[in-house]
């Protein structure tokens, strides 16, 4: 999503994206070096932040994710909601433990579909993400 600067399409996309605290402080850490790195501000916009007030680091290291990740599967459990995760790991955790998980390529594909992205916008993204180490699904590239 910063990558691609994704964060734009997110508040028309109708769709509520929660994160908790621990993702977004890994965020803005990433946010200011990608920003020096590019010279360019990126804001997240359309993301709101919740605080989760539970140690999840036994699950973290039981399951070999990050606190983070751990974080955010937890809070996607307790509002029913997806995760959106590109690391294959995380998802397959998440699923094992009833949360549905996605990876971040399925905002592409709902914003196509819901007509926030035209096909040449979605089409130039998903090459974009090409360059990314990502695993895009073979019916996308069409």
């Amino acid at each position: 999503m910063l990558e691609l600067n994704l964060f734009s399409y997110l508040p028309k996309l109708n769709k509520r994206f929660v994160v908790p605290d621990k993702v977004q402080e890994r965020a803005q850490a990433l946010l200011l070096r990608f920003s020096k790195m590019r010279g360019l501000i990126v804001v997240m916009d359309g993301v709101e932040v919740m605080r989760v007030n539970k140690s999840l680091a036994e699950f973290s290291r039981k399951n070999g994710i990050s606190l983070q990740e751990s974080h955010a599967i937890y809070l996607a459990k307790k509002m029913n909601g997806v995760l959106l995760s590109d690391d294959k790991r995380t998802r397959q955790v998440a699923k094992v433990h009833g949360v549905p998980a996605a990876p971040s390529v399925s905002l592409l594909v709902l914003g196509r579909d819901v007509g926030v992205l035209d096909e040449q916008t979605f089409r130039s993204l998903l090459g974009r993400l090409g360059s990314i180490p990502l695993q895009i699904p073979r019916g996308l590239l069409g």
